[in-house]
């Protein structure tokens, strides 16, 4: 009788398991449709190993997964995969194991045929949360190589596949008139540092010939961006995680993240900057100029002026407008009013600021405006979208 080759026992096991899968799914599917749900047979793939399980989605993946154009419902998904990551979390922490199995519900990706840039940066910092509470926590995509080319590019280059340590593709190329997107940084502290990186990055990716640190603070000076990011950053860690409830403690990563982009095709530089933490309107009772912005809330709204939820999109107006830091030091920062310079420094540009329920966007050659969400962000989101002629020439 002709000896087996390993080879050829390998590729028995293999169809057979996938016999088996096909088996259990097609068992599986007769038992739903009279349920009502439904799986199918999935490759999941973790730290560079590939498998085919069977699993049902968990939740349905906004198609549009863009937190500003598609805000409510991207707000939505966020704040559910987020309790959903912080009971997995808690679980982990209290060292019950949680395994990939037969019917386990996952979040498919496949379906998103668009993610702007700063929700794919929100998305991130959830599994960097979770990877700095369990690092050794195994995460896992799901049918990635599935996934819609440019949905998968935004996140190859923001560094959401290296976070989950699965290797990049060899072929993982920038799709043609694409963003050129720096992986994203993070600190706890002010990121002077951080902010100095991501100017270097994002100048080179602007065809600037920047040799050092110092030379691309130099060269994009004139924008103000570095003070802009340290304002911001500052912000986070002077009010952002303060007075967390001992319940939250073990969930709460005191940072921030931030990302910068480049669009070739229009000279275009954005950089988005979030913080999971207490919200600006939430922590304006206990900034320096509360005093001010309280007196604004009275003359809007009448009677006493209280940070509350409804009144937002109020309070984050009043706060963009004031140029006090936020420490109240003539010597450090020089207020949230620092973010809409960075506009006014250029030939075209557009801040947007998203906090609780209040979203504020200030543009070049337009009235700021500033609108009450319709569900409450779970942080702050500051994004700076901004075009200068010499930029675009060297592209």
């Amino acid at each position: 009788m002709k000896k087996i080759s390993l080879k050829r026992k390998a590729w028995i096991r293999r169809h057979q398991r996938l016999a088996e899968l096909s088996s259990l799914l097609e068992k599986r599917k007769r038992k739903e449709r009279r349920r009502g749900t439904g799986s199918k047979l999935v490759t999941i793939e973790r730290e560079g190993e590939r498998h085919q399980i069977i699993a049902k989605v968990s939740h349905e993946v906004p198609r549009n997964f863009d937190i500003e154009a598609n805000y409510e419902e991207t707000a939505k998904f966020i704040s559910e995969f987020r309790r959903k990551l912080d009971k997995s979390l808690l679980l982990r922490l209290a060292g019950q194991r949680v395994r990939a199995r037969i019917g386990s519900a996952y979040y498919d990706l496949v379906p998103i045929n668009h993610i702007s840039l700063a929700t794919a940066l929100m998305f991130a910092a959830e599994y960097d949360r979770a990877l700095v509470k369990i690092p050794e926590w195994n995460l896992a995509t799901f049918d990635a190589h599935k996934w819609n080319p440019g949905v998968r590019s935004v996140l190859d280059q923001i560094g959401f596949m290296e976070l989950l340590r699965i290797q990049k593709p060899t072929n993982s190329i920038l799709l043609p008139g694409k963003m050129q997107i720096t992986p994203f940084s993070h600190a706890e502290g002010i990121g002077n540092e951080e902010a100095a990186k991501l100017l270097m990055m994002v100048a080179n990716l602007l065809g600037l010939r920047i040799e050092s640190i110092d030379d691309a603070v130099q060269v994009l000076g004139p924008v103000r961006l570095f003070d802009a990011i340290i304002e911001a950053t500052e912000n986070t860690r002077l009010h952002a995680y303060e007075n967390v409830t001992p319940e939250h403690a073990n969930l709460v990563v005191k940072r921030w993240w931030m990302t910068g982009a480049v669009d070739q095709s229009e000279g275009r530089l954005t950089v988005v900057i979030y913080d999971r933490g207490a919200t600006i309107p939430a922590t304006l009772p206990r900034s320096a100029h509360w005093g001010r912005i309280k007196r604004g809330l009275e003359w809007f709204f009448g009677g006493e002026g209280e940070s509350r939820p409804e009144n937002d999109a109020v309070s984050l107006d009043l706060a963009m407008s004031r140029g006090k830091s936020s420490t109240g030091l003539e010597n450090r920062g020089k207020g949230l009013k620092v973010l809409r310079r960075v506009v006014d420094e250029c030939s075209k540009g557009r801040l947007l600021v998203m906090s609780r329920r209040g979203k504020y966007v200030y543009e070049s050659g337009k009235k700021r405006v500033y609108s009450q969400l319709p569900v409450s962000l779970e942080g702050t989101l500051i994004q700076w979208e901004l075009w200068r002629p010499e930029w675009r020439s060297m592209t």
